[in-house]
C-alpha cells in the first residue's frame, strides 16, 4: 500500500500532530494549551504581582482619570501623545474604578494581558508557515522570556502588551481571512480591521503591522489581487497616523523633548537591538538550526527575523540610546519566540531519535534560567527602583507643611503627581518645592532628600 501524500513547503512540513486533526482534539488541546500557559506565566510572576507603584504609574493613574473615563474622550483625542496609548488609560481607568489605588489589581491586569499574548503567539499556529508545532513552544519560551520583562511587570507599560494583543489579532484575523474562502469570510477581514484601529490607539509601534501584513500576502497569496485593496487601506491609515503625531510637534512630549528624531541613527539602533535581543537563547537556537539544518525550518526563522525588524523599526528613532528599551522589545519578542520554537521542534525531530529526552531538558534548562534571573536579579531591580516614591510619600503623609525635594533620582514633575494620587489631595508648587542644591530649606519648609540609586 502507498503511503499518503505528505505536501512540503521548502523545508517545512504542513504535517500536524494528531491531537490537532479532529475539532473535539482541537479544543481540547486548545484548552490544556491555555491553562498550561496561565500556570506558567503566573508562576514566573507570580513574586512580582507584590510589588507597589513604580514611578510612572502614577502618572498612568492620573492620567487614566482624567482620560480614561468617557467624558474625557474628547480631550484625549485632542493630546497627540497619550491619544496613541488610550486603550491602557482606559483599562487602566476601570482598574482604578473598581479597586481604587491599590497596586496588585494593576499588576494582575498586566499579567492577565500577558497571559493573553501567550495563548495568540500559540494561536499563530493556524498560519501555516508557522504550524502548531513551532507556535506552542514559542509561546511557552514567551510566557518566560526576561528580556521583555518590563512591559509584563511596570504598569505603566501596560500600552506595550495591549498593542502586541490588538496587533496580533488583527494580524490572526488577516491570515485566516487569506488563507479561508467562502461568505463569512468578509467577517474576519472586518476583524482585522476592528483590532488593527486598536492597536493604533495602543501604541505607535502598530504602524509596523501593515509591513507585516504584507509579508504575509507575499509569501503564500500574492495571487490573491483581493488583498491588495485592505493592504492599500492599512497603509494609508498608519501614513495618517504618523502625520497626526509628526504635524504636532510642540504639542508632542516626544518631540518636543528631543527623544525621537529622524536624525537618530536607526541604522545602529536596529542591529543593536536585534543582537542584543537574541542574546543568550536567540544565538542558541540559530545554533541548533544550524546544526540540525536539513530538518530547520528556516523559513520560520526568516520571517521571525523580518518580524523583530518591522517591530524595532518604530523605535529606530530614539536619540538617547542605540538600543531599544526592554520594555519596548514586547512585539519584537514574538519573533525570538518563534526562532527558539522551530529550534525546539529542529531538536526533538533530529536529536529526539537517539535521545529523545534531549529537547526537553533544553526547554527546562531555558525556563528555569529565565525565571531564576527574574527573581533573583530582577526582582529586587524593581523593589528598589519603587522604594524613593514609597518612601516620600510615606513622609509626605506625616507633615501637612510644604515639602522642599532635593536629590530625588525622578524627574521632578511625578512628584506632585504621586503625592497627590497617593494623598487625594492637592499637591501643586505651594505644596511640594522642587530643586536640586543643598541651599537650607525656607522657613515653612520641611526639606526632603532621598540619594538612592536606582
Amino acid at each position: 500500500m502507498l503511503p499518503a501524500k505528505v505536501h512540503h513547503w521548502p523545508l517545512v512540513t504542513t504535517v500536524e500532530p494528531p491531537i490537532l486533526c479532529s475539532s473535539s482534539h482541537n479544543w481540547a488541546a486548545f484548552l490544556l494549551t491555555g491553562i498550561a500557559l496561565g500556570a506558567l506565566c503566573f508562576a514566573v510572576y507570580s513574586p512580582f504581582l507584590s510589588l507597589p507603584f513604580i514611578s510612572d504609574d502614577y502618572l498612568q493613574i492620573h492620567l487614566a482619570r482624567k482620560y480614561g473615563d468617557p467624558s474625557g474622550w474628547g480631550s484625549l483625542a485632542q493630546d497627540p501623545l497619550y491619544r496613541c496609548r488610550a486603550t491602557s488609560l482606559v483599562v487602566t481607568w476601570l482598574v482604578d474604578r473598581f479597586f481604587g489605588l491599590w497596586a496588585a489589581p494593576h499588576n494582575y491586569a498586566s499579567l492577565f494581558f500577558h497571559f493573553l499574548n501567550c495563548c495568540l503567539v500559540a494561536a499563530l499556529g493556524v498560519w501555516k508557515r508557522i504550524g502548531w508545532r513551532i507556535s506552542v513552544p514559542a509561546a511557552v519560551f514567551f510566557a518566560v522570556h526576561e528580556g521583555h520583562q518590563e512591559a509584563v511587570v511596570w504598569m505603566a507599560a501596560l500600552h506595550d502588551s495591549l498593542v502586541f494583543f490588538f496587533g496580533v489579532l488583527a494580524f490572526l484575523c488577516w491570515v485566516l481571512w487569506l488563507q479561508r474562502t467562502g461568505r463569512r469570510r468578509h467577517l474576519l477581514l472586518a476583524a482585522a480591521a476592528f483590532f488593527y484601529i486598536l492597536a493604533l490607539l495602543s501604541k505607535e509601534s502598530a504602524v509596523a503591522f501593515p509591513p507585516l501584513f504584507a509579508m504575509a500576502w507575499w509569501l503564500d497569496h500574492r495571487s490573491d489581487r483581493q488583498a491588495v485593496i485592505p493592504l492599500v487601506v492599512a497603509a494609508v491609515l498608519a501614513l495618517l497616523y504618523a502625520l497626526a503625531i509628526f504635524t504636532t510637534p510642540a504639542d508632542h512630549q516626544h518631540l518636543r523633548d528631543g527623544t525621537f528624531s529622524w536624525r537618530a541613527p536607526f541604522w545602529i539602533t536596529i542591529p543593536h537591538s536585534l543582537l542584543r535581543m537574541l542574546w543568550i537563547w536567540g544565538f542558541l537556537s540559530l545554533a541548533v538550526l544550524w546544526r540540525y539544518r536539513r530538518e530547520a525550518r528556516w523559513p520560520v526563522a526568516g520571517i521571525s527575523i523580518a518580524w523583530a525588524v518591522f517591530t524595532f523599526a518604530p523605535y529606530s528613532f530614539l536619540t538617547f540610546m542605540t538600543r531599544v528599551p526592554s520594555r519596548h522589545t514586547y512585539l519584537a519578542s514574538l519573533g525570538l519566540a518563534l526562532i527558539a520554537g522551530a529550534a525546539y521542534v529542529a531538536l526533538r525531530e533530529s536529536a529526539g531519535r537517539r535521545r529523545p529526552w534531549v529537547a526537553a531538558a533544553i526547554l527546562i534548562l531555558a525556563l528555569v534560567h529565565n525565571a531564576g534571573f527574574l527573581w533573583i536579579h530582577k526582582l529586587p531591580q524593581y523593589q528598589r527602583r519603587a522604594a524613593p516614591t514609597e518612601r516620600l510619600i510615606e513622609f509626605a503623609r506625616k507633615t501637612g507643611a510644604p515639602i522642599r525635594v532635593e536629590c530625588f533620582p525622578y524627574p521632578e514633575n511625578l512628584v506632585p503627581v504621586a503625592l497627590s494620587i497617593a494623598l487625594d489631595r492637592p499637591a501643586g508648587p505651594e505644596a511640594v518645592k522642587l530643586r536640586y542644591s543643598e541651599a537650607p530649606a525656607a522657613p515653612g519648609e520641611i526639606p526632603y532628600c532621598d540619594d538612592s540609586t536606582i
